[in-house]
């Protein structure tokens, strides 16, 4: 082989194989014929390829004014690889060169990357796990193939495949092996990403598993992977808050040569000592983005493990190591960015399983990275707040500013439309709201939608969420369940489309009342609605237009005998609002600002008095930080002000609209009892279960429908329903915790 003669080396190969594990030299032989066979590909895509002749040729002028003299007439001879003492008191050296010149005349020059995929097959059998030994002729493989695959991006799709499964064990089967082999060298990861981010996500979570399970068999990686074992077990008895940085650097020098095996054990030790998890997380900044990638499969993996449990023995909740997994998922998501798509379609494909568990996961990644958290036991003061705007709700339930939130929730955001999971997520934990009466449930659908209708555009979200048909009748999902996932939709539509008809709503309606052959008295208008055509209530210009669509998609979600009794319009009129439109927390309101107000005039006492409460005095430092708080506090002033104008004015037009709604909403020729059932069957009972905002909207409800005079309803005896003792007892009894306690 060091004279060139691949074909007699290629016959003792295959006949003594293990000649490879014997003499390394043999795959040094290999590489350094590689090197000749590569450079008319390579030499096109090299970094300084594109550089002028000048620039280059500085370059090397740069380095031959700092190289040794040496003597370029009289030339030495030999053997390859043959190390040979230069320098000493000769200020001209000998240049010593291969004693066999002709040795590379024989071998093939490879200027197609097709041509290299077929030659790679053959000659890296020679090479075997030692491609750690050359690391400059590893880089040119990387880069060739990054070339190549993007050179196939635009064929067809069966030239595409092709290349990538060729590429693919390339990568298993060499560079991996070689990568595991060399000690602490984060160029070569970086420039392996570069290509491996080209394979989709369900490819290189296969080549991960190759190499965590496979490539570790090979004797040489067994020996790497062990002392690779014992430091990752070392370092993690030994991290503490106080050496995290000295024994997050070792961490990271670690996971650049075995990833697979640092991140195996490092998940081993979260699972039964969640308090370091902070460590490990802040640790992770030393990581690449190959590393971030690995560390994502290998948190699938975890996740996925069939031998454990997934509850607890007694039964109710989950057990710790899902816990401590899903509070690690969730931190480091926020922290760090790294590509979530393989996760998001983890839980996707366990909710299509009908397996719940794994929802703990995506509750912590949506709380972490956005701030919306599921809000169980509430205060009085705190559902208050839940009935105002944004700004309100931040600053009395003490959550997180959209500021610090602001770059992860875009990034999620962005993982769940770039796959398409937005959608999907949330009918599918729709579905499984439905069925959890059968199966056992870990959580509700208004976290997913909470946090899209908090990051999305309220016009993007309309393109995605669009009909109640559509998740009802396609997908069987339940109309309140719709409705919530819908009404960031329906808000928009409403207010795109306000005010579109509001002059003509008088013409209309006595239009209305000619088509019906009634005279202008409201009780025959009212007696003969039901039997109206659903154009011309739609066209009346009572109903927003934006809500037409909805109106009429409706009518098949419920049976006949329903729509007799109480009107489609009101059935989406009551799921469609929220309660922040028909109430408005003035005293919240006022009580915010007065404490903003407070805060200014302490720091105002504080500046008079020379220091603060917490001891600081009045440094140059310290004032500045005051006049900082102080400017912030006069913007938040200004915003709940602004904020609680807009909530009167929003709340005044709904109240008018819904002035205008209430003689077309209940049936006159129906009992009230009628009425009274399924209002409390298809309205109440189902909003009040989902939160606590529901069930605080539909107290309201019922307050605005009493406190209008809604013609034929009855709020004397809707109550006498409500508080009766048979209902309240089956209604908590069939009923969550959560439930329950909103009911």
């Amino acid at each position: 082989m060091a004279i060139g003669s691949r074909l007699h080396a290629s016959k003792i190969i295959n006949r003594l194989p293990y000649l490879i594990s014997l003499d390394p030299e043999i795959s040094d032989h290999m590489c350094r014929m590689l090197h000749v066979m590569l450079e008319p590909i390579y030499s096109i895509i090299r970094p300084l390829a594109g550089l002028t002749p000048n620039t280059t040729r500085s370059f090397a002028a740069a380095s031959e004014v700092l190289a040794p003299p040496s003597n370029t007439l009289n030339h030495k001879f030999c053997q390859i690889f043959e190390r040979v003492a230069i320098g000493g008191k000769r200020l001209h050296y000998p240049k010593w060169k291969f004693f066999y010149e002709p040795w590379k005349d024989e071998l093939p020059e490879i200027r197609d990357c097709d041509a290299l995929l077929k030659q790679l097959r053959q000659s890296l059998l020679f090479v075997g796990p030692h491609l750690h030994r050359d690391i400059v002729l590893l880089v040119k493989l990387i880069r060739i193939g990054r070339s190549h695959l993007n050179e196939v991006k635009s064929k067809d799709s069966q030239t595409i495949s092709a290349t990538r499964d060729s590429w693919v064990t390339v990568i298993a089967k060499y560079i991996f092996p070689a990568v595991s082999q060399i000690y602490s060298n984060p160029g070569i990861a970086q420039e392996l990403w570069e290509l491996i981010k080209l394979f989709p996500y369900q490819m290189r979570y296969g080549m991960y598993g190759e190499w965590k399970n496979e490539a570790y068999k090979i004797p040489e990686l067994s020996l790497a992977g062990a002392e690779c074992r014992s430091d990752t077990k070392y370092i993690m008895r030994r991290i503490s808050k106080e050496n995290v940085k000295i024994f997050g650097r070792r961490i990271g020098k670690l996971v650049h040569s075995n990833p697979t095996i640092v991140f195996s054990i490092i998940l081993e030790t979260i699972q039964s000592y969640d308090n370091q998890i902070p460590f490990i997380v802040d640790a992770s900044r030393y990581l690449t983005d190959l590393e971030f990638d690995v560390l994502s499969f290998c948190l699938i993996e975890a996740l996925s493990n069939p031998a454990k449990a997934r509850l607890k023995d007694d039964g109710m909740s989950a057990p710790k190591w899902i816990t401590a997994l899903s509070n690690f998922t969730g931190t480091l998501c926020r922290k760090h960015t790294f590509e979530l798509s393989g996760l998001l379609q983890y839980i996707a494909n366990k909710l299509v399983l009908d397996q719940l568990y794994d929802l703990v996961v995506l509750q912590d990644i949506i709380g972490n990275m956005t701030g919306v958290r599921n809000l169980e036991e509430v205060t009085e003061n705190e559902v208050e707040a839940l009935a105002g705007g944004e700004t309100l709700r931040r600053e009395a339930l003490k959550l997180e500013s959209t500021r610090t939130t602001r770059k992860p929730s875009m990034r999620l955001l962005a993982a769940l439309t770039e796959g398409g999971l937005e959608k999907v997520l949330g009918v599918l934990i729709a579905q499984q709201r439905r069925d959890c009466v059968f199966r056992e449930n870990f959580s509700d659908v208004k976290v997913l939608g909470s946090v899209l209708d908090h990051v999305m555009d309220k016009e993007e979200y309309a393109k995605r969420f669009r009909s109640v048909r559509e998740l009802c009748i396609e997908f069987g999902v339940e109309p309140e369940i719709a409705f919530h996932m819908l009404r960031p939709t329906l808000m928009y539509l409403v207010q795109k489309n306000s005010g579109m008809n509001s002059n003509l709503v008088m013409k209309n309606v006595e239009n209305t009342k000619q088509a019906n052959g009634s005279s202008g008295n409201p009780s025959e208008v009212e007696d003969n609605k039901m039997d109206v055509d659903e154009t011309i209530i739609t066209e009346s210009g009572i109903w927003n237009p934006g809500l037409h669509d909805t109106i009429a998609e409706v009518v098949p979600l419920l049976p006949d005998t329903v729509w007799k009794c109480i009107s489609p319009e009101f059935y989406v009129t009551f799921w469609q609002l929220s309660l922040s439109d028909i109430y408005v927390p003035g005293p919240r309101y006022r009580l915010e600002v007065t404490r903003q107000q407070s805060l200014i005039q302490q720091l105002d006492l504080e500046a008079k008095m020379g220091s603060s409460s917490d001891g600081m005095v009045n440094t140059a430092a310290n004032v500045n930080k005051r006049r900082k708080e102080k400017e912030r506090i006069n913007i938040m002033i200004s915003l709940l002000n602004r904020e609680w104008k807009e909530q009167e004015e929003n709340h005044a037009g709904v109240m008018e609209r819904l002035e205008k709604e209430k003689m077309m909403w209940f049936a006159i020729q129906h009992s009230r009892k009628d009425i009274i059932t399924y209002f409390m069957q298809y309205c109440l009972f189902p909003r009040c279960l989902i939160s606590t905002a529901d069930a605080t909207y539909c107290a309201k409800m019922i307050h605005i429908l009493h406190k209008m005079g809604t013609p034929n309803f009855s709020s004397l005896s809707l109550c006498d329903r409500i508080l009766k003792k048979e209902n309240i007892h089956a209604s908590i009894i069939s009923s969550s915790e959560n439930e329950a306690r909103n009911y």
